[in-house]
């Protein structure tokens, strides 16, 4: 049903399916049913979300990545601008971070 794109066939499954009464498998059905002709208009056309899908799995794996800077300036009392004298030599703790490997 699914690789063929046989929409039509889901009212006799969701009837097999219902007459099986696996435990907890009524919900999914129940849901399936209540949004009938989207669900038959997935299993029978040819669109697909996937490419959308892949970019937006890309979008978090870039986003989950660390960066060369930490993401708060205060990870410790040393480094906070409001504890450290102003000048042009890095803190201690940005000492620690380095370029992510590419």
């Amino acid at each position: 049903m699914l690789t063929q794109r046989r929409g039509a066939d889901l009212d006799a499954w969701i009837a097999t399916m219902s007459a099986d009464a696996l435990p907890g498998f009524g919900s999914y059905l129940n849901g399936l049913e209540k949004d009938h002709d989207a669900t038959v208009a997935g299993l029978t056309l040819p669109y697909s979300n996937g490419p959308t899908e892949g970019v937006n799995t890309k979008v978090k794996l870039l986003k989950r990545q660390p960066t060369a800077e930490p993401a708060s300036p205060c990870y410790a009392k040393e480094s906070c601008s409001s504890n450290r004298p102003h000048s042009n030599q890095p803190s201690s703790i940005s000492k620690l971070w380095t370029e992510p490997k590419t």
